[in-house]
């Protein structure tokens, strides 16, 4: 299993735009979780300790992640 967070730029009221997506070993995206104002207790707790790269990615992009990874 693999997790990454992807980082959108805040929207226009500043609020953040970040989620956790968890990819198989297949490199399929299973889940995701948005972020919000959580940081990393938006995760399970088994989860929380994994490494997880950022990664820069479009309001769209993110958007697209969240619908696919529910």
């Amino acid at each position: 299993m693999n997790l990454l967070l992807l980082a959108a730029p805040n929207d226009t009221n500043g609020n953040p735009r970040r989620c956790f997506v968890l990819f198989n070993e297949n490199g399929i995206a299973v889940n995701a979780w948005d972020e919000g104002y959580a940081g990393c207790a938006a995760l399970p707790k088994h989860l929380q300790k994994m490494p997880r790269p950022v990664i820069q990615v479009t309001a769209t992009e993110y958007k697209r992640w969240l619908a696919v990874a529910r």
